[in-house]
């Protein structure tokens, strides 16, 4: 201690404002004597309470009982003289140390760890990704020294979840020297014993047996490793602290830890803990060695079975490393990508697919290519996938036609996300031509289906459509495949189908879609299905379904660390709320799309996050901002040359936001352009509030009324009941305006009651004010039950059980249990057919 004597005490006083420096220079001296424990308490009191008089004073130690001892004598005879409010102590120490303090007249007061959700929000804060910051917090069971050291000594790669995490805690050589004490004295075996222990903290005490017994460590060498009290190896092998078990693993020389992480992966492995296992294998080493290449690839290739995509991406990228030949090395990258890709971790699926371009076969190239594009559409848009796709697919030519033509499909898909027909339909002219020189059957079945799906978004329904409808059979086949290709398919045909407004058959392919995606661990594709699923149940006035849809949808992803497509995401929910009365949730949740979307030209997704900002002005009552809110949605449509009425339902809203801010012209011009592309699709949607928009700028009553027959008709006979809903209140006042109020009357009353089923409360509120009621409209399902309840209640309502349900919702049973308890309560019912 003579080396540090003083220390403590001579950093707090240089931050005073101290005149007496020949105090301070006799305790950094070691060759003058130091004055004695009065002196140096007084001067440190004096000290403090002289800067107090200028503004408050706080003196914190962290790790206290690491102090000199000199220095804290000191500190706590100032802290007893001391009894002023502006200066303030406040020391951290263990448990062991609390008599101590309290002894020295100090309120003690035990400070908790630091709680999971607090530090995945700090470090998601700092840039991190989510699920690499729950990661953290695991290895380091919480402790913050733990959990500050593995953070501090993450890159940026490992950071954002495209590179592994270290399986043990970085010390550094204070931290290490200081704990390593604790198995000072530990014969060899017996520390080779406390770091088996130490690798295998929370499994079964029988697997820390295993990997003894192939260490050549005995039962009393682990007695005498558990006898140091820093862990413990009954049922189960417990660690008192992460710091301590990173200590074990540190102090073994470097060829003896890599035996512990080799013995401690194969006993991993015979207990089926495959993901654990695979990050000790990895820790063991990576250098070439084909057989342990050939290992990892099959364990690999058994969690992508499971559909534990993530940990098979880590395993194939593993055996790539490992592989000696160029050829399997880059087909096992290509894997890998897929994988990633399929648990949502983009940056990594395009860093995988172009570690294979330098040594892959064509057929390897293809598939990296092609994957590599389909990440990049989300993370640098839908453009620049479409050029990538497109030069990989004429660096093929006539070689391989198969190849091309599949690059060029996917570049299809991506015009559509871009809302670009004239790009799209160039690619699928291109596409076609490949396909028809392959020959793939395959191929041929896709190429007339994405050609009609850009051909629909430009307009032309009429030779689209019967394309679209007789592929419904095929899609639904393909989904019945469980393959990736068959989901793809029936989604792409399910999204076609709700365009359309051929409800039945979209939601169905669409589900089929999503379950065959959820079975292979495909996150990303999976939310994706589920984004288009929440709009055509939203269509059908299914708002509570829809919302559980999109939010199970949003958490699943964002929980698996793709915060950018969950916050695409996000714009779906927004377009679910417009009409709901949750006004700061719609615009936080549509802003929060819109900053993923609109740098990257994802318009598509942007769509449903503008319509949703101009649907919640409307229902706010502020026409102006929504007419301003669907400038941009009018420039979408303009600049891509789309005419597709139905694709995402917003010009209605449009010419009412401007004939409600007094742009009658604007609102006229508007109209004429929806009604020109109407003409073109022919979708009752639009026929519908064509007709309806017609009637709020029409002169004549009688041609008002007219118009408003139709559309209450028309929307109807389609079974949109929010756009129905919305014309009756607009017939409603328009006959009370023209005097026959008993038919006006009972217009509000049908709108208002499908108003209150789908838990659109402004518009309720208005249909009652136009009868002139008082009381408040009846409570719908969200507004009784809570946002956790909601997704509880409809998954049971649908049939499933308890355990199903949990599934489902990716929660526990006994959390199903007990929001069914409460949801029983509220809802007055007492059986889950009453539900």
């Amino acid at each position: 201690e003579a080396e540090v004597a003083f220390l403590t005490l001579a950093l707090v006083l240089g931050q005073l404002a101290l005149t007496d420096d020949d105090l301070l220079a006799s305790l950094t001296d070691q060759g003058r004597p130091a004055p004695n424990l009065l002196a140096r308490g007084t001067a440190l009191a004096d000290a403090l309470h002289e800067t107090a008089t200028r503004r408050p004073v706080l003196v914190v130690i962290d790790n206290a009982h690491w102090a000199d001892a000199d220095s804290l004598q000191t500190i706590l005879f100032a802290a007893r003289r001391l009894d002023v409010g502006a200066v303030g102590f406040a020391l951290s120490c263990p448990p062991s140390w609390r008599s101590f303090f309290e002894q020295a007249g100090f309120t003690v007061n035990p400070l908790d760890g630091w709680s999971q959700d607090a530090a995945v929000e700090a470090l998601s804060a700092g840039g991190m990704s989510t699920r690499v910051a729950r990661q953290c917090y695991e290895i380091a069971r919480g402790h913050p020294l733990a959990l500050q050291l593995l953070v501090s000594g993450l890159d940026e790669d490992q950071r954002a979840g495209n590179a592994p995490l270290p399986i043990d805690v970085p010390l550094t050589e204070v931290v290490s020297e200081r704990l390593a004490t604790g198995f000072a004295g530990l014969p060899p075996d017996a520390l080779l014993a406390a770091a088996a222990a130490a690798a295998l903290d929370g499994v079964d005490r029988r697997v820390l047996d295993a990997a003894l017994s192939a260490l050549g460590c005995s039962d009393a060498d682990l007695d005498l490793a558990v006898a140091t009290r820093s862990f413990e190896a009954t049922d189960t092998v417990r660690w008192s602290s992460p710091v301590l078990r990173a200590t074990a693993l540190h102090l073994v020389a470097d060829v003896d830890r890599a035996a512990v992480h080799r013995c401690a992966a194969d006993a991993l492995y015979a207990s089926g803990d495959d993901e654990r296992a695979l990050r000790h294998r990895a820790a063991a080493g990576t250098q070439l060695d084909d057989r342990l290449a050939d290992g990892l690839d099959a364990s690999g290739r058994r969690a992508a079975a499971r559909g534990a995509t993530h940990t098979a991406s880590e395993a194939l990228r593993l055996a790539a490393l490992a592989t000696t030949s160029p050829a399997l090395r880059a087909r096992r990258w290509v894997d890998a990508a897929v994988q990633a890709f399929m648990s949502g971790r983009l940056e990594a699926t395009v860093t995988y697919a172009r570690a294979a371009l330098p040594d892959a076969e064509p057929a390897d190239e293809i598939r990296a290519r092609s994957q590599a594009g389909q990440a990049l559409a989300w993370i640098e848009g839908p453009g620049v996938a479409m050029q990538e796709l497109r030069a990989g697919a004429r660096r093929f030519g006539t070689d391989h036609p198969g190849g091309a033509a599949e690059l060029l499909i996917h570049a299809c898909v991506h015009s559509v996300l871009a809302l670009d027909v004239t790009a799209g339909r160039a690619l699928c002219a291109e596409a076609a031509s490949a396909t028809a020189a392959s020959g793939d059957p395959t191929l041929q079945l896709a190429v007339p289906v994405i050609t009609a799906v850009v051909e629909s978004m430009g307009g032309a329904a009429a030779t689209s459509d019967p394309v679209l409808r007789d592929a419904i059979g095929l899609a639904t086949a393909a989904a019945s495949l469980d393959s990736a290709f068959g989901a793809a398919f029936a989604e792409l045909v399910g999204f076609a189908a709700v365009v359309r407004s051929d409800w039945d058959d979209g939601i169905g392919l669409l589900r089929a879609a999503g379950d065959v995606g959820r079975a292979g661990g495909a996150i990303g594709m999976t939310a994706l299905t589920s984004f288009l699923l929440t709009d055509a149940l939203w269509r059908t006035g299914r708002w509570t379904h829809a919302l559980a849809e999109v939010e199970r949808a949003i958490a699943v992803v964002r929980a698996a660390g793709d915060d950018r497509l969950a916050d695409l995401g996000e714009g779906y929910r927004a377009h679910v709320l417009a009409a709901t009365g949750r006004r700061s949730d719609c615009i936080a949740a549509a802003h929060c799309s819109l900053r993923r979307g609109v740098p990257t030209n994802l318009r598509l997704t942007s769509a449903w996050a503008w319509a949703a900002i101009g649907l919640c002005e409307l229902t706010h009552g502020d026409p102006a901002a929504a007419a301003t809110a669907f400038e941009p949605l009018a420039a979408a449509w303009a600049d891509g040359d789309v005419h597709e009425t139905d694709l995402v339902w917003w010009q209605a809203d449009h010419v009412e936001a401007l004939i409600g801010a007094g742009r009658s012209a604007d609102a006229r011009v508007a109209l004429d352009r929806f009604a020109a592309d109407a003409a073109r699709t022919g979708r009752a949607h639009a026929a519908g509030t064509i007709a309806r928009c017609a009637a709020m700028l029409a002169d004549d009553a009688t041609q008002r009324l007219a118009l408003l027959d139709e559309s209450v008709d028309t929307l109807a006979a389609l079974g949109a009941p929010f756009e129905h809903a919305r014309s009756l209140l607009a017939r409603g006042q328009a006959r009370i305006a023209a005097g026959d109020d008993v038919a006006g009357s009972r217009d509000l009353a049908d709108a208002r009651a499908l108003f209150d089923r789908l838990g659109a409360r402004p518009w309720s509120d208005r249909a009652s004010a136009g009868r002139h009621e008082v009381d408040s409209p009846a409570a719908g399902l969200a507004d009784r039950l809570t946002d956790a309840e909601v997704p509880v209640a409809i998954a049971v309502a649908e049939g499933r059980s308890n355990r199903e349900a949990a599934e489902h919702l990716f929660v526990s049973v006994k959390t199903v249990e007990y929001h069914l308890s409460n949801i029983y309560r509220k809802l007055a019912v007492r059986s889950r057919l009453a539900l």
